[in-house]
Protein backbone atom coordinates (compact mmCIF):
# COMPACT_ATOMS: atom_id res chain seq x y z
CA UNK A 1 0.00 0.00 0.00
CA UNK A 2 1.53 3.03 -0.87
CA UNK A 3 1.01 6.88 0.89
CA UNK A 4 -0.98 9.55 -1.16
CA UNK A 5 0.76 11.72 1.03
CA UNK A 6 4.11 11.43 0.75
CA UNK A 7 6.60 13.99 -1.47
CA UNK A 8 9.02 12.95 -3.44
CA UNK A 9 12.82 13.52 -2.61
CA UNK A 10 11.92 14.92 0.83
CA UNK A 11 14.81 15.42 3.17
CA UNK A 12 13.07 15.45 7.12
CA UNK A 13 16.22 16.08 8.43
CA UNK A 14 17.10 18.94 6.62
CA UNK A 15 13.61 20.26 6.91
CA UNK A 16 13.54 20.29 10.22
CA UNK A 17 17.03 21.67 10.56
CA UNK A 18 15.68 24.83 8.23
CA UNK A 19 13.01 25.45 10.83
CA UNK A 20 15.47 25.44 13.88
CA UNK A 21 17.85 27.92 12.21
CA UNK A 22 15.02 30.04 11.32
CA UNK A 23 13.72 30.11 14.84
CA UNK A 24 17.12 30.48 16.12
CA UNK A 25 17.77 33.86 14.01
CA UNK A 26 14.35 35.43 14.76
CA UNK A 27 14.96 34.99 18.44
CA UNK A 28 18.55 35.68 18.60
CA UNK A 29 19.00 38.20 21.40
CA UNK A 30 15.71 38.59 23.12
CA UNK A 31 14.87 38.20 26.43
CA UNK A 32 12.71 35.60 27.83
CA UNK A 33 9.77 37.64 28.20
CA UNK A 34 10.38 38.61 24.51
CA UNK A 35 10.95 34.46 23.89
CA UNK A 36 7.60 33.66 24.98
CA UNK A 37 5.44 36.69 23.62
CA UNK A 38 7.10 35.49 20.03
CA UNK A 39 5.89 31.89 20.86
CA UNK A 40 2.65 32.55 22.02
CA UNK A 41 2.20 34.86 19.25
CA UNK A 42 3.46 33.54 16.14
CA UNK A 43 3.06 29.43 16.31
CA UNK A 44 -0.10 29.22 16.09
CA UNK A 45 -0.91 31.93 13.23
CA UNK A 46 1.91 30.92 10.47
CA UNK A 47 2.95 27.15 9.82
CA UNK A 48 6.57 26.91 8.21
CA UNK A 49 6.33 24.88 4.89
CA UNK A 50 9.38 23.13 3.11
CA UNK A 51 11.25 24.42 0.66
CA UNK A 52 12.13 21.55 -1.29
Amino acid sequence: MKNSNLIENFNTVSYFREIKDKISSEIWGLSYEEMMAYFKNRVPQKRILPSA
